[in-house]
């Protein structure tokens, strides 16, 4: 979790102050000894203040926020739902048993099924864009940093200690009054957990626990929602928790890199927003008031490799293909390095180097979100009635080829067009690459399964003869792994923006009264499509004799 990482950072930076101060001072050396020591402290503070602060986010909420305060206009139709029901169960059957990104059925004679992408789209499960976005409303559960999963298709790094996050929350989606199963066509049955004999270790258990104890109804299951950690402001990581209100735009996946158990016993991957394209999250700071923050992805990682990594951003040029033959490939080209004379030509080392898509996102979008105020009970004072009106402040950055509009379409109601245009996006250069090499030591401390499920030496051996025809013994293989894995690791954005600046904000509009491009900078020198925030709230007007 995220305040783990910052209470490591924290003994970390303790522990060098330890060190420092039983380092031997002599006069020459005491002043910049002082002055390490004085930024260590600094240091410090500031480390302790974000854990206190996280810690305190961090905490669940006792009840969950109104369903009033957040909502989204998205029109659901009886076609688009059966469509969808259709094509979710297509996938599903297309990869039954199976688990990205290989599953060996048999070794006598040899056997796999590749799985090649880890995120199949129902609705488009050969494109990796999100052409067709899918939104829901609902109320997260369990926000959260993670770890755990296979790095090379995870090449954005959080800035802590370079060890791949992932920042994910379940969804306990709405359930209208008038149609409660609107958006149960989004779920499989890998979202729910079993209810008889559940594992402890179950993310989904865990979930489900923080569920319930908000009073949420989640039949079901829960939805997922996932993307890259270290590709969303620190502003919305540190101030959204569970039981926020939230809605979220993006691309509607079945996760075939986990197969999780059914009540049924059977094994079914689940379904989950990854990565969104734009997600926003709504509390209520004050008993007047709601607060909501907008973010959106500003990078789209491909399924595919390549042995370039100068056309790494480049849709139009080629790739090596997904994970699995692509590893194959660079293992059958390590082998070949022919040494001469102390000359090597090719690579002695296997490398991993995950397309980034072009745009983070790919023709046109348009959403529209509502952000309401608490319901505030009449407050009467003898004979007298306090009476209020709707106040809005607000403060949206944007790229070239986006734009939000902020309006009132009733009385207590804020109305947040959202458009994202490709044709006119710039899209930001990719972050600094530092670039990290991953043994399978490393990997098994992300995940225990990993080294065996398709970093084995005998599975890829014999992976490599089937597939290929290479023979390629086991024993090489395995020499050619302990050189461990290259692959990439981009610098994080936490902190490339202040999500929560009031920097050029319209402040204290009247709801009535919202001027036009005011609270909205375009800026193309930060790397998001749209980030920013709204607070609408009641303001008291006066107070009416109420005569009987």
């Amino acid at each position: 979790m995220a305040c783990e990482a910052i209470q490591k950072h924290l003994d970390h930076l303790n522990g060098q102050r330890e060190a420092l101060i039983e380092e031997q001072v002599t006069p020459l050396t005491r002043a910049a000894h002082q002055a390490k020591l004085h930024a260590l402290d600094a240091a410090i503070a500031t480390t302790a203040a974000s854990l206190a602060a996280c810690l305190q986010a961090a905490a669940p909420l006792l009840v969950a926020a109104p369903q009033t305060i957040l909502d989204i206009v998205n029109a659901v139709t009886p076609d688009f739902v059966t469509r969808s029901k259709a094509a979710l169960r297509q996938v599903l059957q297309s990869v039954e048993g199976k688990t990205f990104p290989v599953t060996v059925e048999s070794l006598l004679p040899p056997r796999f099924a590749i799985v090649g992408s880890e995120w199949i789209q129902p609705l488009n499960p050969h494109v990796e864009y999100d052409d067709e976005i899918v939104g829901a409303t609902g109320w997260a559960v369990h926000p959260r940093l993670v770890d755990g999963d296979v790095p090379f298709n995870h090449p954005f790094q959080n800035s802590i200690d370079g060890t791949p996050f992932d920042y994910e929350f379940g969804l306990a989606l709405d359930r209208p009054t008038s149609n409660p199963s609107h958006f149960d066509f989004l779920l499989s049955l890998g979202n729910k957990a079993p209810s008889t004999h559940p594992d402890p270790t179950d993310e989904r258990v865990k979930d489900e626990k923080f569920a319930t104890d908000l009073k949420l109804n989640f039949p079901l299951g829960l939805l997922g929602v996932e993307m890259d950690g270290a590709n969303i402001p620190r502003g919305f990581i540190d101030n959204v928790r569970g039981g926020n209100r939230m809605a979220v735009f993006g691309r509607w996946i079945v996760d075939t890199g986990h197969g999780l158990a059914t009540q049924s016993g059977a094994t079914v991957q689940r379904t989950e927003i990854h990565p969104p394209l734009l997600m926003a999250a709504a509390s209520n700071p004050t008993a007047d008031t709601t607060r909501a923050l907008f973010t959106s992805r500003p990078f789209l990682v491909a399924d595919t490799f390549t042995t370039d990594q100068n056309s790494i951003y480049d849709d139009t040029a080629g790739n090596d293909g997904t994970f699995f033959p692509h590893l194959l490939k660079e293992i059958g080209k390590v082998n070949e390095t022919i040494p001469i004379i102390g000359i090597s030509v090719g690579s002695w080392q296997v490398e991993a180097h995950p397309k980034i898509k072009s745009f983070p996102f790919r023709g046109v979008h348009a959403m529209h979100f509502l952000v309401r105020p608490p319901v505030l009970p009449l407050s009467r004072l003898g004979l007298a009635t306090e009476v209020h009106h709707l106040e809005v402040s607000y403060r949206f950055t944007v790229r070239s080829g986006c734009s939000v509009h902020v309006t009132s379409s009733a009385a207590d109601t804020i109305d947040v067009f959202v458009v994202m245009n490709q044709a006119a996006y710039k899209p930001p250069p990719l972050p600094h690459n530092n670039g990290r090499t991953w043994s399978r030591d490393d990997l098994a401390k992300l995940n225990s399964d990993t080294g065996t499920d398709y970093l084995g030496a005998e599975i890829l051996s014999g992976a490599l003869q089937f597939l290929t025809g290479n023979p390629v013994g086991a024993l090489v293989v395995d020499h050619i792994l302990s050189n461990g894995i290259q692959t990439d690791a981009y610098a994080s954005l936490n902190d490339a923006v202040d999500i929560l600046s009031r920097n050029g904000a319209a402040t204290n509009v009247l709801a009535t009264h919202i001027p036009p491009n005011t609270g909205i900078t375009v800026n193309d020198g930060q790397p998001f499509p749209v980030y920013g925030w709204l607070e609408a709230k009641w303001v008291s007007t006066r107070f009416v004799v109420q005569h009987n």
